[in-house]
């Protein structure tokens, strides 16, 4: 194997290492977006129906991901089917 192609290797193996990494970092922006626009929504709400939508907004990234893992769940972004409905 020649110098050169070592060396584009090794930059292919980094580029790709940084982009998984920055990929893991991406996701957990998102997520962490979309808990930051629920929590501003429950402020709209009453005293006890806020701390009912404040409670879907508890599960951390790390609870979100691993329920990603178990299969649980195919959604980049957290289930907003436990949004509480603004009507009632």
């Amino acid at each position: 194997m020649s110098k050169h192609s070592t060396r584009r290797r090794a930059r292919c193996a980094i580029a790709l290492l940084l982009l998984v990494a920055a990929s893991a970092c991406t996701q957990q922006q998102i997520y962490e977006k979309a808990q930051q626009d629920r929590a501003l929504e429950c402020q709209k709400y009453p005293d006890t129906r806020y701390e009912e939508c404040m409670r879907t907004v508890e599960q951390s990234f790390d609870e979100y991901q691993q329920e990603l893992e178990a299969g649980s769940s195919n959604d980049l972004v957290p289930d907003t089917s436990r949004t509480v409905d603004k009507k009632t």
